[in-house]
């Protein structure tokens, strides 16, 4: 249930919404076709690997090569996949921290040192990244 709840926050900010602005008929189309496509994406994510998901994408693109390196393309969709629940994890650290020091009502509390180690991260990772011959 708790991998559902996203979804009906969502929902509960979205139907009103909708309802009064286009009326029930399309609140309820909208909120069915949310609910399929987040369940379709449930049902995808439990039974397909990422690593199958990346072979995929490499294979579809390899008629464009002449404008696109497949390769390239899987290896940022594979970072990006990555950097989800690191930059998760960072965000979590930074609200730890910040409500340690007791700093919790603070916005700057909050964005400067997740953007400050964000960039680091990144910096590292393209530090990691040149080094095994991956740039241009």
């Amino acid at each position: 249930m708790a991998a559902g709840l996203p979804i009906l926050w969502v929902l509960a900010f979205a139907v009103p919404v909708q309802w009064f602005f286009a009326g029930w008929e399309a609140a309820a189309t909208m909120a069915g076709r949310l609910v399929i496509a987040v369940a379709l994406a449930a049902v995808y994510t439990l039974t397909t690997t990422v690593t199958a998901t990346l072979d995929a994408v490499q294979l579809l693109l390899r008629p464009f090569a002449r404008w696109v390196d497949p390769d390239r393309i899987g290896l940022a969709l594979a970072l990006a996949i990555r950097c989800v629940p690191l930059l998760a994890d960072l965000v979590r650290e930074v609200l730890d921290a910040r409500r340690a020091r007791g700093a919790e009502g603070s916005p700057t509390a909050f964005a400067v040192p997740v953007m400050v180690r964000t960039l680091r991260t990144a910096d590292r990772l393209g530090e990691a990244l040149m080094a095994r011959g991956v740039d241009d």
